[in-house]
């Protein structure tokens, strides 16, 4: 087990992990985080789900999501895993160039959240971060600088492959039907009453659908339908929009019930997590006072 956590500034951490890990760990069930993520695998046979599908991840990977996109890995057999990340905050788009962060930012919501660099490219990453690791043990001078600018190097040869027109990795897109079935949710999620309703979208029996998917993404497919619904208010409540809205918008059919989920997943109300969100908006928007 080796696990380097480094926080570069005080909203850019890099976290560098090699671990032994199993099929079915709670740790890599679908989640999301309130900042950016580039992540790249070194090691391991995973696979990854991102939104809209579940997609193989060959040598040259790279993952980027956003705060809300629903992500997570799959550990399809027991293996060496080793990974790095960087977690990027969204206003990193104020502090260092938005040019930088189109890979996260240039795209549909859920859509094109990975590509595969050349060996190369890949390679020069890998070597900027365990160099990183090395100098982080060695608890050597400027590495926080030494860091910063690696990672900024790191990010151009991400968004340099993103603006390539053939950077898709659809053709690395598995297991059809739970990748079907991530993707009819995200585009009826509104209206979704039952499961029974996908399956019989994807032609399948209820039971087999809710079996596999449950197999492959680790939570049960009313479970991740919820959390999906979840992740979608707390994005629009964060836009502004009013909580009755967003009920109806997110697919529960009674405000009583969505407050309770709510409350259940979140640990308050869509209304107190709404003012709280203004709160921390109008802080941020409100300039200094001079002194006198």
């Amino acid at each position: 087990m080796r696990d380097i956590y480094y926080i570069v500034t005080d909203n850019i951490i890099f976290n560098y992990q090699t671990s032994t890990e199993d099929v079915g760990l709670k740790r890599h069930y679908p989640h999301t985080h309130d900042f950016c993520e580039l992540y790249f695998i070194v090691e391991g046979n995973c696979s990854y789900m991102v939104e809209n599908g579940v997609f193989d991840m060959p040598y040259g990977t790279v993952i980027f999501t956003r705060p809300g996109e629903l992500h997570s890995v799959i550990i399809n057999e027991p293996c060496e895993y080793t990974r790095f990340y960087y977690a990027l905050p969204l206003n990193l788009l104020s502090e260092i160039g938005g040019e930088h962060m189109r890979c996260f930012m240039n795209r549909p919501f859920g859509k094109r959240n990975s590509l595969i660099l050349s060996s190369d490219a890949i390679d020069r990453c890998k070597s900027r971060a365990e160099h990183a690791v090395t100098l982080i043990e060695r608890g050597a001078p400027d590495i926080k600088s030494i860091i910063l600018a690696d990672l900024l190097q790191t990010l151009h040869d991400v968004n340099m492959r993103f603006d390539e027109p053939d950077n898709t990795v659809s053709g690395l897109r598995q297991n059809t039907m739970i990748s079907d079935a991530l993707a009819y949710i995200n585009e009826h999620l509104s209206e979704i009453r039952s499961t029974a309703e996908i399956a019989s979208a994807l032609y399948v029996s209820r039971e087999y659908l809710s079996r596999s998917f449950t197999r492959c993404i680790g939570v049960t497919l009313t479970k991740y339908i919820t959390k999906k619904r979840i992740e979608c208010a707390k994005n629009l409540l964060m836009s502004g929009k009013t909580p009755i809205d967003v009920c109806a918008e997110c697919g529960f059919g009674d405000y009583s019930y969505f407050i309770q989920i709510f409350r259940r997943e979140v640990g308050t109300t869509p209304f107190d997590f709404a003012q709280h969100i203004e709160k921390r908006r109008l802080a941020y928007s409100t300039p200094p006072r001079e002194l006198k």
